[in-house]
């Protein structure tokens, strides 16, 4: 035991002696003027940059504080990187186990200062690790063949503090940043990259301003080898969206989980402010583009490999295209390039839409199938909202059942491929001051058709290739019965044979108007009268089916001339002739 506590001893005393010189090395050579020797000429001669360094503390022990790191801008005086403090600290006793643990690295207010001139140049283009000569000599530097690290490397934390970015563009042709982030990692290398491994969190918050539009972000998240998760909350141009997503084997193939919520979004107002968005300056040089292949890009192909995602997306009121809808919910997976929307609802204008989608973005065009459902809407509130002019043209309560497919993002596109087919039905409303009854009342000379009382409007339509769409409706209402059978363009053309049943009073009006329209009586005492409408829905044209109406005429005729010849009234022969009884039906 003598000898072993000697030895000892000894040892003890060798590793003092050997830290002690250590650290003499350490306090007598690494001093401040002599580092700043060794790393600003350096960085200047990479940068091509004037590069400051306030104070540095270098201990054995205690590791590397550096002070107000600086990176100039070709001016020398504003500052393109900077950063308050750099900290490295490191264990000592853990090297003679060829392991090297870093306990911090740390970043002080780190900055970064991005800005393009008005010609179109970033500042840190004229950086000399960018230049030609620079990549030029990289590249005929053979590259070391990569090898095992010689110990194991093990960051406890890496840690930026109030990090900021800043982007200004004097062209204003892409968006100005200012965003700070904080951020904690840890990291463990191993002696390979495929033994990394690193977990941590971060936080940021973000102003970003393009044309008059201003966008404020706010975040925070945790991140590893494999996962990554975020909760984000936006606000652009007053509009508020929370969202909250969680990515697993995002380096790979990525399957997210995702959901969006919103108490108010306004989507005119967004898609408004996009199109005001500032465009490229007119005058500058355009890139020549390629022609579009006539099937148009792929997304599918756009997207990360293998990418699966699911999620929600709910807003307690929404605002599209005029059209308002609370308690907007959608979900939504996609897979394999697929995107399927299960469940699409809301509330709205006194009623409910339902609807599920099918959208393939492996198509060109996207093509996509699907179902939509309306349950009791008041059309009026529907109507106007979709076309101001339609305000007070239309009540009643709307149902709808619509299969479609289709493929493409434009209407023009659209309306070439669209196919679907469905039912509707209206009940207890009113049809006043529409383009068709004003011009048929105008024809007929019957008012009381520009302001059409129904119980019921029901009916069956099919849209074909080419936007046609094939419609088969009828109607019921105390003075009016009606059914049509046609077509009607998705350009608004219009061929819809109607057939009107009009009532007694309505008969007796148009009687006294019309002499012929007594003998489109049947023997039930029911008028029926044949129009066909053509034109546009904006100008249509209405006109009197006249193969249906001398259909009906030679029926009631030739039934009056029979009655009149065969009856025993009194009256010469001439008098009681066919020719005679023809002009007296026609008041001639």
């Amino acid at each position: 035991m003598g000898k072993f506590g000697k030895v000892l001893g000894i040892i003890v005393v060798l590793v003092v002696v050997v830290i002690v010189g250590l650290m003499a090395f350490v306090h007598y050579y690494l001093t401040e003027e002599r580092v700043k020797a060794l790393i600003i000429p350096q960085a200047e001669d990479a940068l091509g940059r004037d590069v400051a360094i306030g104070d540095i503390k270098i201990g054995l022990l205690s590791g590397i504080t550096i002070h107000d790191f600086l990176i100039k801008e070709t001016d020398k005086s504003t500052d393109f990187v900077s950063t308050k403090a750099f900290v490295l600290s490191y264990d000592l006793l853990p090297l003679l186990q060829k392991k090297l643990i870093i306990s911090e690295i740390r970043f002080d207010e780190p900055a970064v200062r991005i800005n393009r001139n008005k010609n179109g140049k970033f500042n840190f283009s004229t950086l000399a690790v960018l230049s030609e000569e620079k990549q030029q000599s990289k590249a005929e530097k053979p590259k070391p063949a990569s090898a095992a690290l010689p110990l194991a490397l093990t960051i406890d934390q890496i840690i930026l503090n109030k990090a900021r970015i800043e982007i200004h563009d004097q062209l204003n042709e892409i968006p100005s940043v200012d965003a700070t982030s904080s951020a904690k990692l840890n990291v463990a290398l191993g002696r390979t990259m495929q033994d990394l491994h690193f977990s941590g969190s971060f936080d940021f918050n973000a102003a970003v301003s393009h044309g008059a539009a201003q966008v404020k972000l706010n975040g925070k998240g945790n991140l590893n080898r494999q996962d990554v998760d975020i909760v984000l909350d936006t606000v652009l141009e007053g509009e508020q969206v929370h969202t909250e997503a969680d990515v697993k084997s995002y380096l790979q193939s990525p399957n997210a989980t995702i959901a969006v919520s919103s108490k108010s979004l306004n989507i005119d107002k967004l898609l408004g402010m996009v199109a005001g968005l500032p465009k490229t300056k007119a005058g500058k040089p355009q890139k020549t583009q390629p022609p579009k292949t006539k099937s148009g890009e792929v997304i599918a192909e756009s997207l990360p490999p293998g990418l699966v995602a699911k999620g929600t997306l709910k807003v307690d009121k929404a605002i599209y295209k005029g059209l308002a809808a609370n308690n907007f919910n959608m979900a939504f997976n996609l897979a394999n390039g697929i995107l399927t929307v299960n469940e699409l609802s809301a509330s709205a204008y006194g009623g409910k839409v339902d609807s599920n989608l099918t959208v393939d973005l492996n198509q060109p065009d996207l093509a996509y199938d699907g179902k939509l459902g309306l349950q009791s809407l008041q059309a009026g509130d529907f109507s106007s909202a979709l076309m101001q002019k339609l305000e007070g043209m239309f009540s009643g309560s709307l149902q709808s059942a619509v299969n479609f497919s289709g493929a493409g993002t434009s209407w023009e596109q659209i309306s070439k491929v669209l196919t679907a087919d469905g039912s509707f039905n209206l009940t207890d409303g009113t049809i006043k001051g529409t383009p068709a009854s004003m011009s048929i009342s105008n024809l007929l000379g019957l008012q009381e058709l520009n302001n059409i009382s129904y119980k019921n409007i029901s009916g069956t339509f099919k849209i074909l290739e080419g936007g046609k769409v094939k419609i088969k409706t009828g109607l019921t209402g105390d003075d009016l019965n009606a059914e049509g059978e046609g077509t009607i363009g998705l350009d608004g053309s219009l061929d819809l044979p109607l057939t009107f049943h009009l009532s007694p009073a309505l008969a007796d009006k148009l009687k006294s108007r019309a002499s012929f329209a007594k003998y489109l009586t049947d023997e039930q005492g029911a008028t029926t009268l044949h129009l066909k409408l053509a034109g546009s829905l904006k100008s249509p044209r209405p006109a009197l089916d006249m193969k249906g109406v001398q259909d009906q005429l030679q029926k009631s005729i030739g039934k009056e001339i029979i009655k009149q010849l065969d009856s025993s009234g009194q009256g010469s022969g001439e008098e009681k002739s066919p020719e005679n009884i023809i002009k007296g039906l026609f008041g001639r």
